[in-house]
């Protein structure tokens, strides 16, 4: 029904939600969100099907599957931040990363594009300052986040 009414009237619509298989079927672009800054961004299908950022994959991890092994799903650990704890200075997703570094307590995490795509995290560059393979790192984070 979405689709049906942005197809004829032209529109554009945001979708909030925690719902993964609402997001792949409703929407072309999808940006994911922790503790209010932008995990990682990009066109929905490819962001779904290869996230680079480790909360979207802790998220898509979390998704039980309708066949297989129930056990597959596994929960983030830890808890998400609340308004009160959200810390000021470094990555914001650093309590519950499996890819913890020094760095992610003070430093905001560089946002790493690649074509259409970005995502902020720390552990997408190497010591060179180059993202994992998938593209040039050509926006550094600054205290504005990147639509």
């Amino acid at each position: 029904m979405v689709r049906e009414v942005h197809a004829e009237r032209g529109l554009t619509t945001l979708v909030i939600t925690h719902d993964l298989g609402v997001v792949a079927e409703v929407a072309d672009r999808l940006a994911v969100m922790y503790g209010g800054r932008v995990a990682e961004q990009g066109p929905t299908r490819e962001v779904l099907a290869g996230p680079r950022h480790p909360y979207t994959r802790g998220l898509l991890g979390a998704v039980p599957r309708l066949v297989g092994d129930i056990g597959e799903a596994h929960a983030l650990p830890g808890r998400p931040p609340t308004l009160a704890d959200i810390p000021a200075d470094g990555c914001v997703f650093r309590g519950r990363c499996p890819l913890r570094m020094d760095v992610c307590e003070t430093g905001r995490p560089p946002v790493v594009v690649s074509g259409s795509r970005s995502a902020a995290c720390h552990a997408l560059r190497d010591d060179d300052g180059h993202d994992d393979g998938d593209g040039p790192v050509v926006a550094a984070a600054t205290g504005e986040e990147q639509a």
